[in-house]
């Protein structure tokens, strides 16, 4: 009878496999689901702190330069805040003739603000920046976009 039972003991079943191979897999679909969602929530913060640094970075170029409608950055045509951003990733040059028409900009070098002069959105769904500057406030607003981002200068 023993020799009966040690022989038939080789191994684990194939219903056992079976049962052990579906458990990983709900194991695995569970954790893969909770990379992601933790993945996007990862993405969404670095927007948000990118965002925070663009806007200290803006308001630092507008008092240094007093290129407080970014006029000398935009040469008074209609740009986009990823346009902005690229700008500010470069040396602004501000010479006699890019000053706006109320001379009050100061003539010099500025920049670059950046070290990385495409900075965009971690996020899919995010294409570029929304940029938003009140210039008597010397307030200024950035949040990700679904485009290439607007700016928008309010007097």
């Amino acid at each position: 009878m023993k020799r009966y039972f040690k022989s038939n003991i080789k191994g684990f079943s194939m219903i056992e496999l079976l049962v052990a191979l579906l458990i990983m897999a709900v194991i695995a679909g569970i954790a893969i689901s909770l990379y992601g969602g933790i993945l996007n929530n990862a993405k969404g913060n670095a927007d948000t702190e990118t965002a925070k640094e663009i806007k200290k970075q803006i308001i630092i170029y507008m008092n240094a330069s007093n290129d407080m409608n970014l006029s000398c950055i935009t040469h008074g045509g209609s740009i986009s805040g990823n346009n902005v951003v690229d700008a500010l990733a470069t040396t602004v040059i501000i010479s006699s003739t890019t000053i706006d028409k109320d001379f009050t900009d100061i003539v010099g070098s500025y920049g670059p603000y950046f070290e990385n002069s495409s900075l965009r959105p971690q996020l899919a769904s995010k294409k570029g920046w929304d940029i938003t500057i009140s210039s008597n406030a010397i307030t200024v607003d950035v949040s990700a976009s679904n485009d290439n981002g607007n700016l928008v200068i309010n007097p």
